[in-house]
């Protein structure tokens, strides 16, 4: 009966990385580090608490998995907290606070998993009370937080999955690039960042003109990101700036494009973004 139990148990580890904190984690970290901190995880919790109510190591690892799987099916798809999980809880959704996020994350979702995983590790106990195996469960939580992020935080740029969402913004910037020389019959004529957004501010979408400048740069993501620190700006081709623009080019008259905005790519992982602008014809691309 018991090789069953620790059969069955282990058939569903692959869903039982799937804690309290699974939708938003999946999407922060590098996804072989979230495995490695679950699988730390499900040990700890196993020696911890298994080990401490007095049962076998594979009876306690059984029931470190089934107890997170428990929470998985409590705090994540089917769960009422599932809506919370892609939630930015530390800053603003185009510039959020990487670190802070992931000490975030990790906290507020221990409570939490600890209530519901007690109620598994409640039906193993022995002669410990039910309060004290609750306790119990909420302190190795809470002591595993550190133990996460050292796991989490070890790629140098860990929150791969979790940017701001940039591409609209920068679609808008684009558009109003357009406008902006439909307009004027001229490329716009600063190349600070911010002075250029100013520029093009009566061009661009309501929506987006008080978030626009984060779509010129690129996000900083190293291990202690607390937000934007203007680390990789857009360039500007100074040598178009004012350029006259042809807005009816001549039949035949062959295209004059030359880039205007450049953000390259960045170790081959973002895509390059350009803007330019055809001065014979007056579009841009």
């Amino acid at each position: 009966m018991r090789g069953m139990f620790i059969v069955a148990t282990l058939a569903l580890a692959a869903s039982a990385h799937a804690n309290g904190a699974m939708g938003l984690g999946l999407e922060m970290f590098e996804l072989s580090c979230w495995f490695a901190y679950v699988g730390v995880t499900v040990v700890l919790e196993a020696w911890l608490i298994g080990r401490w109510l007095g049962q076998s190591w594979p009876v306690s690892l059984g029931l470190s998995i089934l107890a997170n799987l428990f929470t998985g099916v409590m705090c994540g798809g089917w769960g009422c907290c599932a809506p919370a999980l892609h939630t930015i809880f530390v800053g603003d959704p185009m510039n959020p606070n990487l670190f802070l996020n992931a000490v975030a994350l990790l906290l507020i979702f221990a409570l939490p998993s600890a209530i519901f995983e007690s109620f598994i590790w409640n039906r193993a106990r022995k002669e410990a009370h039910e309060g004290k195996v609750i306790l119990r469960s909420i302190g190795v939580h809470l002591a595993t937080v550190p133990v996460g992020l050292a796991i989490l935080l070890i790629p140098v740029e860990p929150y791969r999955g979790l940017v701001g969402d940039r591409y609209q913004l920068r679609h808008d910037i684009k558009r109003a690039v357009q406008d902006y020389v439909y307009d004027k019959e001229h490329a716009p004529t600063q190349s600070d960042p911010k002075k250029l957004i100013e520029e093009l501010q009566p061009y661009l979408r309501w929506e987006s003109r008080d978030k626009a400048i984060y779509g010129l740069y690129r996000q900083d993501r190293g291990r202690f990101s607390t937000g934007e620190n203007w680390k990789y700006p857009v360039e500007v081709n100074k040598a178009v700036l004012g350029k006259k623009v042809k807005l009816e080019g001549e039949e035949n008259a062959p295209e004059q494009v030359e880039w205007f905005l450049r953000l390259p790519a960045v170790d081959g992982r973002d895509n390059e973004w350009k803007v330019s602008i055809d001065f014979q014809w007056g579009t841009v691309e």
